[in-house]
């Protein structure tokens, strides 16, 4: 799904990209990414996919600047069958991943964030070598605050507030076409390709 990136790009200012996932534990290596923020770039976004640690299915996420400089980490285990609700948590000089509510390492960093082009969720458009990872995703969240800094109880229904910058599966599903934006920005996906709709249980 393609998705406009409007006021994704705040700068080095504090953040929370959060959302639900439900993977299984094996999976081609190459079928990895959930979310990818400037996919027509590798620098100053947001990258979420997929990945194996130590044999363990897990959420890796990269905020690359300009090759160096950025932030990244990893949730535990998600490879279970179940769902999980992830966030990466940006404040100050480091981010940290939170699985279900419990936080991990905090890593040094820049976590600037800029909107240099679109979004999506799968495969990056243009990117032929680059699939979309085999997950359900469940309801996703960005804000420009950090929700977070100890542990917490996840909640899948989220009430839109002023930090808010883009909100979808929330309140209303994707209809195979249009995937809205509930936070009222510019932030709506269209359906590219390989799409199925799903909800969540």
């Amino acid at each position: 799904i393609g998705i406009a990136n409007a006021g994704f790009g705040i700068g080095s200012g504090s953040w929370t990209f959060e959302f639900w996932v439900k993977a299984h534990s094996e999976f081609n290596q190459n079928a990895k990414y959930i979310f990818v923020m400037n996919e027509q770039y590798a620098t100053y976004g947001i990258r979420a996919h997929l990945t194996e640690v130590d044999g363990k299915t897990v959420v890796s996420f990269t905020n690359y600047i300009g090759g160096a400089g950025g932030v990244n980490g990893n949730s535990v285990e998600i490879g279970d069958g179940g769902w999980h609700h992830i966030a990466w948590v940006f404040e100050g000089a480091g981010a940290t991943v939170f699985t279900d509510g419990i936080p991990g390492p905090t890593v040094a960093g820049s976590g600037v964030l800029k909107a240099q082009s679109s979004m999506s969720l799968g495969r990056p458009s243009g990117y032929d070598t680059y699939y979309a990872a085999p997950a359900y995703v469940g309801p996703i969240r960005f804000s420009n605050s950090a929700r977070y800094s100890d542990a917490f109880e996840p909640e899948a229904s989220w009430q839109i507030d002023g930090n808010t910058i883009g909100q979808w599966l929330v309140k209303s599903g994707f209809d195979g076409t249009t995937l809205i934006d509930e936070a009222g920005g510019n932030n709506n996906g269209q359906h590219e390709q390989g799409v199925i709709s799903a909800t969540m249980q």
